[in-house]
């Protein structure tokens, strides 16, 4: 909804998400690390960027090869204007032992990292790489938050056309 121009209407989705969140993780519905990795993702849909990253390293404190949570730390940090720990996250990714077996989706991990820090080059790039090693519905990406910074950008656009 962000990206169709209801930033508000996106704004209070993720804040019903949070409660509901909430509410499963308090009647023990919603495992501990699935509640925290979805409230993470809450906080950043919601732009709240800075507290979402706490919650995806305090995540990483206690599972350390947790990819989601090293991807949505590496966007969030690079959202919250944290370059460095942007860029730790993208080599964690490199070095994660559960990412490396899978090119497609390692490329796309990082390629919404690379967005999010405005290197849209290298986020193309990346992009292409986990096309053509399988990663399908291109023409989704344009919906990933994590993406905010390629829209309008050419060669972006370009990949996320649909396909006739």
């Amino acid at each position: 909804m962000r990206w169709h121009g209801q930033p508000e209407v996106a704004r209070a989705f993720a804040d019903t998400a949070l409660v509901l969140i909430r509410a499963l993780r308090e009647d023990s519905l919603l495992p501990q690390p699935v509640a925290e990795s979805a409230t993470g993702e809450a906080l950043l849909e919601r732009g709240d960027y800075a507290e979402s990253q706490a919650g995806f390293l305090d995540l990483l404190e206690k599972q350390p090869q947790h990819v989601r949570a090293v991807t949505h730390a590496g966007i969030a940090a690079a959202f919250a204007g944290d370059t460095t720990t942007a860029l730790d996250m993208l080599r964690r990714l490199d070095a994660n032992v559960a990412s490396r077996g899978d090119t497609a989706w390692r490329a796309f991990r990082q390629a919404r990292i690379l967005a999010a820090l405005g290197r849209k080059d290298q986020a193309v790039a990346n992009l292409r790489v986990a096309v053509a090693f399988g990663l399908t519905a291109a023409e989704n990406f344009h919906a990933d938050i994590a993406f905010e910074r390629l829209r309008g950008y050419p060669t972006f656009e370009t990949l996320v056309r649909p396909r006739k």
